[in-house]
């Protein structure tokens, strides 16, 4: 329904995201664990079969209550409170609702519509006891700064790749400081803008092999190799499942989503790149973090020629940090 959301503290951008859709599907296919993939219906995300556990039948509604911690990662990652802050929620509405819906119908003339009435952002605050109020009225009095951690999702879309059975993608280059964690690939064939076909499933166009480039570091080290006619696609399951425990630093979770479900409707690429050295710079003030440039590059081979409309998608996620200060409001990126 939205083509972009971002939040804003005391009128500076903090975080933000693009293709709101396919980035929280995304993103909730790797998070959900058995325990929760029934609370994951409730808030309208069910990857099989029709969902009807939120829909009036009767007079066509949809209401859902949906925390933005499944839209946005700073609401995931920071649980810390606001103090004397104003907040702003953007949220952009996408021109056409045309990758919302699903039907089997080829009646052109008879396509659904989605009307958005009523959007509510509940923000939940606190009733402080004495001594917590004196603590945060020292913290507004002395101006102290106050750190945001968070992770970014930051969404990237390659339209129409061309036909091709070799792939070599320039997705981005950033300061070394914002070097990605985890970066998750999908695969959409005639998907995109077309109500016959599921935007929250994926297609395999008969992946060989791939590889990411941070400069010169490339991840996995050693080239794989996928075959889904074979059915040699194990790795990419493991990956997919070892995700949960890598990001969250968790013991390991059974994943909602079986090994021949993820072949058939999800399969994606997952690259964990999280463990990298550091770049010192020795003639810097107390060994400062060097800040040169870092080429993102995937490169990506297929057994056949890309089938034609193919979007190919990449979700990066990186470590992000602000500061604020509770009295005067000044917000300051610092990575």
């Amino acid at each position: 329904m939205f083509s972009s959301i971002a939040y804003e503290l005391n009128g500076h951008k903090i975080d933000s995201t693009t293709n709101v859709g396919s980035t929280s599907t995304l993103k909730a296919y790797l998070s959900s664990s058995l325990v929760e993939s029934q609370y994951y219906e409730s808030i309208g995300f069910k990857h099989d079969n029709t969902y009807t556990a939120c829909y009036n039948t009767t007079t066509g509604d949809i209401r859902l209550y949906l925390p933005l911690k499944y839209l946005l990662g700073l609401f995931e990652d920071y649980t810390k409170v606001f103090v004397n802050c104003t907040h702003e929620l953007v949220l952009t509405r996408a021109k056409d609702d045309s990758n919302v819906f699903y039907t089997t119908k080829e009646d052109a003339t008879n396509v659904p519509k989605l009307i958005l009435s009523e959007v509510s952002w509940k923000l939940p605050q606190l009733d402080l006891s004495d001594t917590a109020r004196i603590h945060f009225l020292n913290v507004i009095k002395h101006n102290k700064e106050i750190f945001i951690p968070f992770r970014n999702w930051d969404f990237y879309e390659f339209p129409s790749a061309p036909s091709s059975t070799s792939l070599s993608w320039n997705i981005k280059t950033v300061n070394s400081l914002l070097k990605p964690r985890f970066i998750i690939v999908t695969f959409q064939t005639n998907r995109k803008n077309n109500y016959m076909a599921r935007m929250s499933m994926y297609d395999n166009v008969s992946l060989e092999s791939y590889q990411l480039f941070l400069n010169e570091v490339r991840y996995p080290y050693e080239l794989p190799q996928i075959d889904f006619n074979a059915k040699q696609y194990s790795l990419l399951y493991e990956n997919y499942c070892n995700f949960y425990s890598n990001y969250y630093k968790l013991p390991f979770q059974t994943p909602s989503i079986d090994l021949s479900t993820f072949v058939s409707k999800i399969p994606m690429i997952v690259i964990d790149c999280s463990h990298q050295r550091d770049t010192f710079n020795l003639r810097a003030p107390n060994h400062a973090l060097s800040a040169g440039p870092l080429n993102i590059r995937l490169d990506l081979r297929f057994k056949q020629n890309l089938p034609k409309d193919t979007n190919i998608t990449c979700l990066i996620i990186c470590d992000r940090l602000f500061s604020y200060r509770a009295m005067d409001g000044i917000v300051k990126q610092i990575l």
